[in-house]
């Protein structure tokens, strides 16, 4: 479903949050007029009130003008002499649409495209120009008594089914042959033929089959239109002057009618004037303002004899020129007239849905948003772990397919920002931010699963954020402003801690005055006159402080100046004020920087997840069924991950802990604390509740209005931050609190006034039908009538008894037990309603006057009677379902879990965080421990399943390994050596073996030599494994390549490892994966396939990878260029066969640098 045209001529919405701006600025606007003692201006309609009226006529209709102008001239001086001067006479032409219609002219229609409806609905179309249906005339009858506030519109809107439009192909040739689309001509799926304009005078010729009210191509703007051909009883009929019993009028005598009759149309268009306050689409707008729509209604119902559901073609015709054919139309087959919207729907049975029954629906489909657990089987206890699944889901997770590092594919728990319970906030678990999201996952203990929630919004804010084109840019410059800012007042503290003189540019500036003279002076002082030469062989040392980003990060002074950089960033410069003093940056002042307004924008947005994609959100379709409204809180802690991600991008200077971020976040902190105005108590609001509705009445009325107990005179009154059409039948809104405190009790969805559905009668059949008076006001106190809500009078009609004493109002047809015309006898009808209005039944019966008192009946007044009942739907919040003990949810503030704060009351279910490598067991024991530097980019290692076959080496949890650029491996050309599953004479030609490989080892920064010398620092070490033989039909499980680390009983490659992981070097489609082995003190490297499948051995030819960034032992050897052999054990596991171990030995060379034999100690990374 497409959203309607926006206001015409309005400006586009500036931001997805426009309802919470817009809330501020009146905000602001009340306080200034408070302060001030002025009126604030409003829109005149309170919300959820319309104003009607008869007609819009524009200033000047279309048509072609002469404008003349004449100018008196006399003297000043009581002369009597004067000249008159005539200036030649201006033609100009207003234009108007005629043919066709601009795209954005059509707001809506009912009921909508390819929906449903009843028989007695009559349809309508909601213009979105006021004007548009009066901007022609097309009726020269100015002399009727109403012509003052009811005027004939161009455009009328009209039912048909198909078999009353639709031609046969002998129809189409013959009314199509003279012209330029004789053998092109088809119709639509609406029934309407595409015709040139030039076209129009052949079909309208006298030797035609048809006949057309208009032909000729005057403001013409497209080249074609659309026409529908109309048999001549029903055109007819549609244009006749029925009398009060269902009769042509003065049939039969000197009065009877000669020309087409339009103007009962006038009835049937009328000006809706409304507040749309709470509506998705209709106050889609920067700024509060009333909406003017254009009405126009068909007396002409769906069809009411069919059983079965038809349906029914609406067209939106012109009848310019209709009034000028005579009646009746005889000697032609068919009438076409020009058709500018078309739409269809199906019509029902009398008996079926109605608008009422679908909110009865949604009514009792009223929970929060949840898939509800099965129901378990009788007599049968579940288990524990059937217990905390059923928990999970109370709690709002999905099970989603996850892959872990190893490749291997697993499933882990995962939900959105909507959940249906409250969440501890801040959850001390997490922590204050991430570099990758990986530690942000969280181990359920219980069920053995991961908990990705956090991590998955970590990733999708980052996502975000880089696929933004002025986010990213705009926060990589407000990081270098608040680095600037913060390092340069950091370096003059720490200058002036070393006693080195540190001038500003302002202190600079102001003493150049003096700088002359004083260097002018330098000659004249004694000590300097003259120097003894031995002094310059002991200069005086001079210690630099070190002013690196990386050394002043460590000290607090350089937090400080960050925090009160991003301050500064973030806030509106006053006039006479200190900067330190500048109130933050709130999106309705001036900012500091640009690109602050740009990042708080992006931020704020993301606050109301306006670009959160909808399988975040609603993370199973499960969560919402059909016709039903489902309510959740926000997760915040799940915002706040989303926001860290998007604000860890641009972080170029800080590896480990991202000050600047935090200092930004600080910044944000700020904003939520502060009111919009000085000394208010108006302070930003941040989303916490909402609802998701799904129904079909979603699709039939998109302005669904939205209303909550919203009083104006309370600051913190709950108000709509986010009200959208999500999807075609789907409706989401925020609120700014919960139903936890006083302010918000319940919600009212009510039928839009502008969408609101025109019905014919209160029961219309086949052979009978009742209509219902309503009670309609002139006076502005209604609501002292105490039969306001009762009926004025239920008339009931028969069409086989026909009272003669109330008139006919609705005409079934010509035909007995048919129903071909079925349209209301609207003339009638409206005179009718206007008597009894101002009869007898509807007088104040305390003063005895008029409820309603107009001179003539009108087409607001025919408006007000053919709507629909209104229907609302209102949910309430019982005491016993609201949640007392969390009332700080509204209250408490954005924190994005910066500072420490008091705790919140905990849900039953607080999940666990992964533990840190920090917190694990080492890799071997060390002679000197070194920490492991610290990377939260890292991914978090888990625990590998042994294999079940054979027993082999534990495998604990692992080191990380990220993944890092190496140089492309060359390929060497002299013999690798052989691993073998026999002996080494084992017979070439024997294929009872195992698959052969050839293995090799060497430094990445040579990889021609066969030897890995003995560096002092970090190298890497490339692993050659290459296939040699005998694949046969094998699968591949895994390979362990395990080296000795430490090991007092056999030499050791190192001491320890605390380098950057490892890497596969060509083939991706298997990963490998270090960690320690504490039974045998070795590195163990564990290649799988990414696949959870074995993979054919046929098909691999290379296993080679890197092991990076690790210093090697360094051995005594004799002679001195000798070598070391260290043994390197693989074992190979293949499936449906037994493990194969070998050992290879890797050979270390000794290393001589230029200043000797090195020592083997502590290398600083």
């Amino acid at each position: 479903m497409h959203p309607p045209p926006k206001r015409r001529f309005a400006k586009p919405i500036s931001s997805p949050r426009y309802l919470t701006l817009r809330h501020a600025r009146e905000t602001l606007k009340s306080q200034e007029s408070q302060n001030t003692n002025q009126v604030a201006s409003s829109t005149p309609l309170k919300a959820g009130w319309e104003q009607l009226f008869s007609s819009h006529i524009p200033g000047l209709t279309a048509g072609n003008y002469l404008l003349k102008a004449k100018q008196d001239i006399e003297k000043v001086l009581g002369s009597s002499d004067s000249l008159v001067k005539e200036t030649e006479p201006q033609e100009f032409e207003v234009l108007a649409p005629r043919y066709t219609l601009p795209p954005d002219c059509i707001y809506s229609v009912y009921p909508p495209q390819g929906q449903s409806a009843r028989p007695e609905i009559l349809p309508h179309v909601v213009l979105n120009d006021s004007m548009l249906a009066w901007e022609r005339i097309v009726s020269d009858k100015t002399q009727v008594p109403d012509y003052q506030i009811n005027r004939v519109p161009w455009l009328i809107c009209v039912a048909f089914t198909a078999d009353e439009l639709k031609l046969e192909e002998n129809e189409i040739e013959s009314i199509f042959s003279k012209t330029s689309i004789a053998k092109k001509a088809r119709q639509t799926q609406t029934y309407g033929v595409d015709v040139p304009i030039s076209d129009l005078k052949t079909l309208a010729a006298t030797d035609s089959k048809v006949t057309l009210p208009i032909s000729d191509n005057a403001q013409a703007v497209d080249p074609s239109t659309s026409l529908i051909f109309l048999k001549l009883d029903l055109f007819n009929s549609l244009f006749t002057t029925y009398d009060k019993n269902g009769g042509p009028q003065g049939q039969g005598t000197l009065t009877a009618q000669d020309r087409q009759d339009v103007s009962r149309y006038r009835f049937l268009a009328h000006v809706r004037r409304l507040n749309p306050k709470g509506m998705a689409y209709a106050d889609m707008s920067d700024e509060s303002a009333d909406r003017d729509f254009g009405i126009l209604v068909s007396h002409r119902t769906g069809p009411l004899a069919k059983t079965q559901p038809t349906s029914v073609v609406v067209h939106l015709l012109s009848i310019e020129g209709v009034e000028k054919m005579g009646y009746p139309v005889k000697g032609k087959d068919r009438v076409g007239m020009v058709s500018l919207y078309s739409w269809t729907y199906t019509c029902l049975p009398p008996t079926s849905f109605s608008i009422q029954d679908s909110f009865a629906k949604i009514a009792a489909n009223t929970a929060l948003l949840r898939a509800e657990p099965p129901a378990p089987k009788p007599k049968e206890e579940p288990t524990p772990a059937q217990i905390e699944v059923r928990k999970r889901l109370t709690d709002g997770y999905s099970m989603v397919k996850y892959y872990l590092q190893t490749g291997e594919e697993s499933v882990a728990l995962m939900k959105g920002p909507l959940v249906p319970t409250v969440v501890e906030y801040p959850m001390k678990q997490l922590p204050s931010e991430s570099n990758t999201g990986v530690n942000l996952q969280i181990l359920d203990q219980k069920l053995g699963l991961l908990d990705i929630t956090y991590s998955a919004a970590w990733q999708l804010g980052r996502t975000i954020g880089m696929s933004d084109q002025a986010f990213a840019p705009a926060l990589g410059r407000v990081r270098k402003l608040i680095s600037q800012i913060a390092v340069n007042g950091t370096k003059v503290g720490v200058l002036r801690k070393h006693g080195i003189l540190y001038k500003s540019k302002e202190d600079l500036i102001a003493g150049l005055a003096d700088s002359v003279e004083r260097l002018n002076n330098i000659s004249k002082v004694e000590s300097t006159a003259a120097t003894d030469a031995r002094s310059r062989w002991h200069p005086r040392e001079n210690h630099l402080a070190d002013l690196s980003f990386s050394k002043l990060g460590a000290t607090q002074d350089l937090k400080s100046e960050l925090d009160a950089a991003a301050l500064l960033v973030a806030s509106s410069p006053v006039d006479g004020s200190a900067p330190k003093d500048y109130p933050p940056y709130n999106e309705h002042n001036i900012p500091y920087s640009p690109d602050w307004a740009v990042v708080l924008r992006f931020i704020l947005d993301l606050y109301d997840l306006h670009k959160v994609p909808a399988h975040y959100l609603l993370t199973s379709p499960s969560h919402l069924p059909a016709e039903s409204i489902r309510f959740f809180y926000i997760d915040r802690n799940w915002v706040d991950c989303l926001i860290d991600g998007a604000l860890a991008l641009a972080n170029d200077a800080d590896d480990e802990r991202d000050l600047v971020r935090l200092s930004i976040k600080q910044a944000i902190i700020r904003y939520f604390k502060t009111p919009l105005s000085p000394g208010g108590t108006n302070l930003p609001p941040v989303a916490v509740y909402g609802f998701l509705m799904r129904s079909a009445v979603v699709t039939q009325y998109p302005d669904l209005k939205v209303d909550s107990n919203e009083k104006p005179d309370e600051s913190q009154t709950p108000y709509l931050l986010r009200h959208q059409i999500w999807a075609n039948d789907i409706m989401i809104g925020f609120f700014s609190d919960t139903p936890a405190t006083k302010h918000l009790t319940s919600l009212t969805f009510t039928q839009p006034p502008h969408q609101q559905c025109f019905t014919a009668a209160k029961e219309l059949l086949i052979d009978k039908a009742t209509i219902s008076y309503k009670r309609i006001y002139t006076r502005s106190d209604p609501e002292k009538d105490p039969l306001r809500r009762k009926a004025l009078i239920d008339i009931k009609l028969s069409r086989d008894a026909p009272d003669p004493s109330k008139g006919l109002l609705f005409l079934w047809g010509n035909i007995e037990g048919q129903d071909d015309i079925r349209t209301l006898n609207i003339n009638y009808m409206a005179q009718n309603l206007w008597e009894y209005l101002n009869g007898p039944l509807h007088i104040d019966p305390i003063t005895k006057t008029k409820w309603f008192d107009t001179e003539h009946p009108s087409s607001s007044m025919m408006g007000f009677q053919l709507n629909d009942p209104c229907w609302q739907l209102v949910v309430e919040w019982p005491e016993e379902r609201k949640c007392p003990e969390y009332l700080g949810i509204r209250c408490g503030q954005p924190r994005l879990r910066v500072l420490e704060f008091a705790p919140t009351p905990k849900t039953s279910y607080v999940p666990q965080a992964l533990s840190t490598y920090q917190q694990r067991q080492r890799f071997a024991r060390r002679e000197k421990l070194r920490p492991y530097p610290h990377q939260t980019g890292r991914l978090p290692s888990l625990p590998v399943k042994p294999a079940p076959q054979t027993p082999r080496p534990s495998t604990p949890k692992s080191p990380t390994t990220p993944t890092t650029p190496f140089s492309p491996w060359v390929p060497i050309d002299h013999p690798l050596e052989r691993l073998t599953t026999g002996s080494p004479q084992a017979d070439d030609d024997t294929r009872i073996t195992a698959p052969q490989w050839l293995c090799r080892f060497s430094p990445a920064s040579d990889p021609q030599a066969t030897a890995i010398p003995m560096y002092p620092w970090q190298q890497d070490i490339i692993f050659a494994i290459t296939y040699y033989r005998y694949e046969d039909d094998y699968l591949f499980e895994e390979l362990l390549v395990s080296i000795p680390m430490n090991n007092p009983n056999e030499p050791s490659l190192a001491k320890e490892y605390l380098g950057q992981g490892t890497t596969m070097l060509s083939n991706l489609r298997f990963f490998v994966r270090p960690y320690y082995d504490d039974e045998t003190n070795s590195l163990v490297m564990k290649i799988i396939p990414r696949s959870s499948k074995a993979y054919p051995v046929a098909k691999i030819k290379d296993l080679s990878f890197m092991l990076s960034g690790i210093v090697v032992s360094k051995f005594p050897v004799d002679p001195p260029d000798g070598t070391q052999d260290i043994k390197v054990t693989f074992s190979w596991k293949l499936q449906h066969q037994a493990v194969v171990t070998y050992s290879v030995p890797l050979k270390l060379q000794y290393y001589k640098d230029d200043d000797g034999d090195h020592e083997d100690e502590e290398v600083d990374e």
